[in-house]
């Protein structure tokens, strides 16, 4: 494994390039004819025993040096008996994979099509429209405004109107 350490200056229209190859020696295959630099370097990054370090991966925690390299413990996203779950590695948040079909996952909770809301009987899960949060059921439907003084309460834009009064 070669491992390069180099330093460009523009000055004047002029581009300078100088490589090493970290034993005094310079390595020209870096400069191709165009005189484009083109270096990757592959060098794990180097620590010393048992420091905190950081391995560049956002999906790891507790970055520690390990025999002079810097490892993390994998971090573990949340479970889901409708839905998968797994971290991501642009930014090290855990994303929510496909949901399974007639179920919502609604505050980390799976819950079954139909099923209306705690505290609004007016949402319910309707997969079909959004399968990540309680949906607005259809104007009319039936629902309970939580009052013993009325009857026959009924859905109107997600809100439950009061009914007439029991006879």
């Amino acid at each position: 494994m070669k491992a390069f350490f180099g330093w460009v200056l523009v000055a004047s229209g002029v581009l300078v390039v100088s490589c090493s190859s970290g034993d005094g020696g310079t390595d020209p295959e870096v400069v191709d004819s165009t005189g484009t630099v083109d270096v990757q370097v592959d060098t794990p990054v180097t620590c010393h025993e048992g420091d905190d370090c950081d391995d560049l991966d956002p999906c790891t925690l507790h970055d520690r040096c390990l025999e002079g390299v810097c490892v993390g413990e994998a971090m573990e996203c949340p479970t889901y008996t409708c839905a998968t779950s797994a971290c991501s590695p642009e930014d090290g948040a855990c994303r929510v994979g496909e949901i399974q079909a007639g179920l919502c996952l609604i505050e980390d909770l799976c819950v079954e099509a139909g099923a209306t809301s705690a505290s609004n009987s007016c949402l319910s899960c309707q997969p079909e429209l959004d399968s990540r949060g309680y949906s607005v059921r259809p104007d009319t439907s039936p629902c309970e405004d939580g009052k013993v003084c009325t009857e026959n309460d009924t859905c109107s834009n997600g809100v439950c109107e009061s009914g007439s009064p029991p006879k």
